[in-house]
């Protein structure tokens, strides 16, 4: 039997093809087709899980690219804000600078207000002791002296003369107005030494107290100390009081009460 009619005999019976590739080939080459379809059984399981792999990185990716975009968006809100508060610290430093002119004028406005208060302190305190050295002997005869004539200035420096200390001499020639009288009492003659300012103050009555003194160094008629003014505190009234200097607050003086230029 040929080749030819083996093959012919094997295709008309598939027992007799089986005994012949059991003869023919070995265990291994038999298992050959059965090994091959495992290996395309993992092969396809292979690519089912690549193709898994592929879809997962494809959505990192979009991921990624989405994440790069919010990114871009943040960096680009942070540099607007920066932006803004770059303007917010420009008006900030311009504000200060205003707020800093601000204090600025409202000091030279404070200085030009005292100013103001010091002159109108002034005017106020000449007009007092313009008022006193007028009206002295009605403001005076209340207080138990006659007689009240004021003591020009010329006149009150030929009485200074007798004191033979250039400072007390100046002392009595700056005293806001020195009158003569005749006290209702005793009759005696007297010389009325008075400070004027628009309030009346401790120093005020100390000055009173020490140009009245010299008028009585002079031994030729008693020194009265006598401060005048819109009011007087507290401490000035009990000072004067223990030491027995006239006090006089005009009644239309009143309205000035909160001037406390010293006018001395």
């Amino acid at each position: 039997m040929n080749t030819l009619e083996i093959i012919r005999e094997m295709r008309a019976d598939p027992a007799l093809a089986e005994e012949l590739r059991a003869v023919v080939l070995d265990e291994e080459l038999r298992r050959l087709p059965e090994s091959l379809r495992e290996l395309v059984e993992v092969s396809k399981r292979h690519e089912q899980r690549l193709d898994g792999i592929d879809a997962h990185l494809v959505s990192l990716d979009r991921s990624v690219a989405e994440l790069v975009e919010v990114t871009k968006a943040h960096e680009q809100s942070l540099a607007e804000l920066v932006e803004v508060s770059k303007r917010h610290d420009a008006h900030l430093v311009s504000l200060d600078r205003s707020v800093a002119e601000l204090v600025e004028v409202s000091k030279r406005h404070d200085e030009h207000l005292v100013a103001l208060d010091r002159r109108v302190g002034r005017l106020t305190g000449s007009d007092f002791e313009a008022q006193w050295c007028k009206k002295a002997p009605a403001y005076l005869g209340s207080r138990g002296f006659r007689k009240v004539r004021y003591v020009e200035v010329a006149d009150v420096a030929d009485l200074a003369d007798g004191l033979f200390d250039d400072e007390a001499r100046d002392d009595l020639l700056a005293a806001d107005g020195v009158h003569s009288a005749v006290s209702k009492a005793d009759g005696k003659s007297v010389y009325v030494v008075c400070e004027v300012s628009s309030r009346i103050h401790r120093d005020d009555v100390s000055r009173a107290l020490r140009r009245a003194g010299h008028i009585a160094r002079l031994g030729e008629a008693e020194g009265v100390a006598c401060v005048a003014g819109a009011s007087i505190d507290d401490l000035a009234a009990a000072e004067a009081e223990t030491a027995g200097v006239i006090v006089v607050t005009p009644a239309a003086w009143a309205g000035y009460e909160d001037l406390e230029e010293d006018t001395s």
